[in-house]
C-alpha cells in the first residue's frame, strides 16, 4: 500500500471536523514549503544557466560515432 492510499484511508476514518482540521493543517504547510521549493528550483535553473554560459558556440569535440555504444 503507497503512503497515499494509507493517508486515504486513516483520513476516511476520521470524523467531518477532523478532516476539516487536517486540510487546514495542509494548507499551512503547503503555504509554507512551497515557496522553498520555487526558490530552490529557480537557483538550479540559474546555476545551470550560469554553468553553460558561453558554451553555446563551443565546438563539441564529440561525433556522433562516440556516442554509438561499443561491446
Amino acid at each position: 500500500m503507497s503512503t497515499v492510499q494509507s493517508l486515504q484511508q486513516q483520513i476516511a476514518a476520521l470524523p467531518q471536523a477532523a478532516q476539516q482540521e487536517l486540510e487546514r493543517f495542509l494548507h499551512t504547510l503547503t503555504d509554507k514549503y512551497a515557496p522553498l521549493h520555487q526558490e530552490n528550483h529557480e537557483w538550479s535553473e540559474f546555476s545551470l544557466a550560469s554553468v553553460v554560459r558561453g558554451m553555446e558556440d563551443e565546438e563539441t569535440p564529440y561525433t556522433m560515432a562516440d556516442l554509438k555504444e561499443r561491446w
